[in-house]
């Protein structure tokens, strides 16, 4: 079994997902972008939570993070989001 190329991405819920994509060089197909519109139609900002796509054998694993997400290495971030949505469903 070939290994997969993994790319985690931490995104804020105020970014234009789509402008993320492609500021990124991102290409996305048409479906792709019909998920990823669905995921932005609040009026001000994208639903937090966690995406994952393939494109071209890549992961994409998407997460829409709040405002006021701290920074930290991908490890750290991943919990912190993982420990937001624990506290969230308590």
């Amino acid at each position: 079994m070939a290994d997969h190329k993994v790319i985690k991405l931490f995104i804020k819920e105020e970014k234009n997902i789509l402008s993320f994509f492609a500021e990124n060089n991102i290409s996305l197909s048409q479906p792709l972008i019909d998920n990823l519109v669905k995921i932005s139609t609040r009026v001000n900002n994208n639903y937090i939570g966690y995406y994952q796509f393939k494109i071209n054998d890549i992961y994409y694993k998407i997460f829409i993070v709040p405002k006021i997400f701290e920074n930290g290495t991908e490890i750290e971030k991943e919990a912190n989001f993982v420990n937001l949505l624990r506290k969230y469903y308590d």
